[in-house]
């Protein structure tokens, strides 16, 4: 008898143990079936490129080097002025030892006017002043007009219409003018 308790035991675990199997085999393909179907995300256009420019003009590299050739521009026409200066001090100088002692500063500009080469420093000195003006003029234009892009730079930004670049990008052709 307990040889047939034995074998119905060994056929229901048998049918048991297949049935496992199944269920196993069942549910390790059901698992890598939906572990390898993942919900397909919609695909957004991309946006738009937005222009990058400087929020900072102390960054901007194109200025700095602007300001930095307009000084040396001024540093060049002030020492020019300084060589006219001390020729036109020199020129004094020869003029008032041609003078009486006791000539007077009225009697000094005459003599110079007649001294041609009194007339020739003082056309140059006029002229050297006049393009200093006119750096100087061009200079703050510059400096005045990258204020004002900075400022419009900066709105784009807080509307959403433009990104800050960085310090170490360099400034795209064409954007920011």
């Amino acid at each position: 008898m307990l040889w047939c308790v034995e074998h119905v035991l060994k056929d229901k675990l048998a049918g048991f143990e297949s049935g496992l199997r199944q269920g196993v085999w069942l549910f390790l393909v059901t698992a890598l079936f939906f572990a390898g179907c993942k919900k397909q995300e919609e695909k957004k256009p991309d946006a738009p490129v937005l222009p990058a420019v400087h929020a900072d003009r102390s960054q901007d590299k194109a200025y700095r080097s602007a300001l930095m050739e307009s000084r040396e521009q001024q540093a060049r026409q002030a020492r020019e002025l300084l060589a006219l200066s001390l020729k036109m001090t020199q020129c004094v100088t020869r003029v008032r030892a041609t003078l009486p002692p006791e000539a007077t500063a009225d009697a000094l500009q005459k003599a110079l006017q007649s001294d041609q080469e009194w007339a020739t420093l003082d056309t140059q000195l006029k002229q050297a002043e006049a393009t200093v003006k006119e750096t100087r003029k061009q200079a703050e234009a510059l400096v005045r007009q990258r204020m004002q892009q900075e400022l419009r730079d900066n709105k784009a930004i807080e509307e959403g219409k433009a990104t800050a670049l960085e310090p170490s990008q360099p400034v795209q052709p064409g954007v920011g003018k």
